[in-house]
């Protein structure tokens, strides 16, 4: 349902198969809306900082991008595409994010990008290394602002779909 306040659709943050009133806890969304706003908020810096620190964090996952295979992850920001694609990567991680509050939207991006040829060989594991990168990152940017549970909890429903979508 849209926000009163805003009219956008505002996430509830729940297992796919659970409906606990504790996993819908308005507090935890609204830290992760928060999260994300100040993310977009430097885009940029910020998807280029994730990917840096993902590729350091589980290297084998740096071959999968032709332009940065064989590259110093600290090298990165020196190549021409890195000053858009991570940018274009970590939107998109952000806007599936915001879906987890409605299962069909979630279930319907989830088929979207797992059909994308770039995706073909994108397994389980691999969605899961993503969001262990992503809250990580998050923690050591944003501090004790970053919802870790939230993001944690975000990251399973995600990776859940994704899975199932494959």
């Amino acid at each position: 349902p849209p926000s009163v306040h805003t009219g956008r659709y505002q996430p509830q943050l729940f297992s796919l198969t659970s409906s606990s009133a504790a996993d819908r806890d308005p507090v935890r969304t609204m830290s992760i809306i928060e999260n994300i706003a100040t993310i977009r908020g430097d885009l940029n810096s910020h998807a280029q900082n994730f990917f840096i620190y993902y590729f350091k964090r589980f290297p084998q996952y740096q071959n999968k991008f032709a332009d940065y295979r064989g590259k110093n992850p600290d090298n990165l920001r020196s190549l021409t595409k890195f000053q858009s694609h991570p940018c274009m990567f970590l939107g998109m991680v952000l806007a599936v994010v915001e879906k987890t509050g409605d299962v069909g939207e979630l279930r319907n991006e989830a088929r979207r990008i797992t059909k994308m040829s770039q995706h073909f060989d994108v397994g389980a594991q691999e969605y899961k290394d993503l969001f262990s990168a992503l809250v990580g990152y998050l923690g050591e940017t944003l501090g004790s602002s970053c919802d870790r549970h939230g993001w944690l909890a975000a990251g399973e429903q995600v990776a859940n779909a994704m899975v199932a979508a494959m």
